[in-house]
């Protein structure tokens, strides 16, 4: 479902408070519908910033680190929706040919520090990475020459806006969206006794969400059942 469609179904879902009324665009509304509007995009923005680690929100960027720079910022590597990286065991590597590729292993920033920021440095191949406090991905060694880096980060919440955006969490799932919008509308009206079926609803569709785009909880290299 794109955003219109979601605003479309929670007002037909809440009909009876809604007058009846749904809206043709999310542009421009006002009075209930552009509560609607708003309830479904804080819907959708809730679930996303509800749980670390949605597959959908990570994706992959590959780009140039330069010789002698061993700091790097979302701006430097023109990702827009950068909200942290991932910094898990192999999820970053580096090389100058793809025969040579190699990943580099993260190190807490403190250490980083200790290591590369302290005495005389010598320019060379990375074989580390690290995270500042200003979210820069660091490299260590300082490169020595260009190499391309291939690595992964999670994306800042996607914001609604035009009738067809569509959320980026897989389509089987946007009835989520629309149910948790209606517990705002519910909280809005008071109307717990209009939508009880609401709660379990509501519920249940989060748990298949979460079951579905969580990572999996591991003991050793093997996935729980």
């Amino acid at each position: 479902m794109n955003y219109l469609e979601l605003c479309q179904r929670t007002a037909r879902e809440t009909g009876t408070i809604s007058g009846g009324s749904s809206p043709t665009t999310v542009i421009g509304q006002v009075g209930r519908l552009g509560h609607i509007v708003e309830w479904v995009n804080q819907a959708w923005q809730d679930i996303q910033n509800s749980r670390q680690g949605w597959r959908w929100m990570r994706t992959e960027f590959t780009n140039t680190v330069l010789t002698g720079s061993p700091l790097y910022t979302a701006a430097s590597f023109s990702l827009t929706r950068l909200g942290e990286w991932v910094t898990d065991e192999g999820s970053l590597s580096l090389y100058s040919a793809l025969a040579d590729e190699a990943p580099l292993t993260f190190i807490e920033w403190s250490i980083w520090r200790q290591i590369y920021q302290r005495g005389v440095q010598t320019n060379n191949r990375p074989i580390h990475f690290s995270v500042s406090p200003s979210n820069e991905l660091a490299f260590g060694p300082t490169p020595d020459v260009a190499y391309t880096i291939r690595g992964e980060y999670y994306k800042t919440p996607q914001i609604l806006s035009a009738n067809a955006d569509i959320p980026e969490c897989p389509v089987r799932y946007h009835d989520v969206i629309w149910l948790r919008a209606l517990q705002f509308a519910e909280e809005f009206d008071e109307s717990a006794q209009q939508l009880a079926w609401l709660p379990t609803r509501y519920a249940a569709a989060k748990d298949a969400l979460e079951k579905s785009q969580l990572p999996k909880i591991q003991i050793g290299s093997w996935p729980l059942a």
